[in-house]
């Protein structure tokens, strides 16, 4: 039978360590633009006291941190779904892909339809090696987080918020440590 909708890649997704750097970078720039190092800290900031500037900077620190959390994890989010698709596409016969092509087959051969937490995260979970369990349950957990970043956070978050050098470290450690290699 035809595949289904195949996912056709765009080229356009970041990698993770570019929104690290990205983030770095504009982090520096928040750090110098707030700071009396700044030529122009007088007039950018006229009429502001210290503690003005520095409370706008924290902010802008904190929006940065959420912003590139939520570009880390729809990038984390694309590498697992390009991953589980290219795992179909090439028929690969190790117990993730079987079980990745399971559930493609189920959906009706249609990948748009595979489910990233209950799906690749937790068949991901169930077949890798035993000491990533709780990884993979915390990288659920983030993007529940990233769900609630993506819908405008009008609503109070009752779960495990993350900063984002959690999720990087979470995600490095599963990619290092996972024995199923992303593609």
């Amino acid at each position: 039978m035809a595949r289904k909708n195949p996912i056709t890649e765009s080229g356009l997704n970041l990698e993770q360590i570019d929104i690290y750097k990205n983030r770095e970078d504009i982090e520096r720039s928040i750090l110098l633009s707030h700071s009396t190092a700044n030529p122009n800290f007088s007039s950018d900031f006229i009429g502001m006291s210290i503690d003005e500037v520095e409370k706008r900077r924290d902010e802008l620190l904190r929006e940065n941190d959420l912003t590139h959390l939520l570009l880390l994890l729809t990038s984390i989010e694309a590498s697992l779904y390009l991953d589980a698709g290219r795992r179909i596409q090439k028929k690969d016969k190790d117990q993730y892909s079987k079980a990745i092509i399971s559930i493609y087959k189920k959906y009706g051969r249609d990948q748009r339809k595979i489910k990233l937490q209950d799906d690749i995260i937790q068949t991901r979970k169930k077949v890798d090696i035993s000491k990533l369990r709780s990884s993979y349950d915390s990288i659920y957990q983030a993007f529940g987080y990233r769900h609630w970043l993506a819908h405008g956070r009008y609503w109070k978050f009752k779960k495990k918020t993350f900063i984002f050098e959690e999720a990087y470290i979470l995600y490095s450690f599963l990619n290092q440590n996972t024995k199923f290699n992303f593609y």
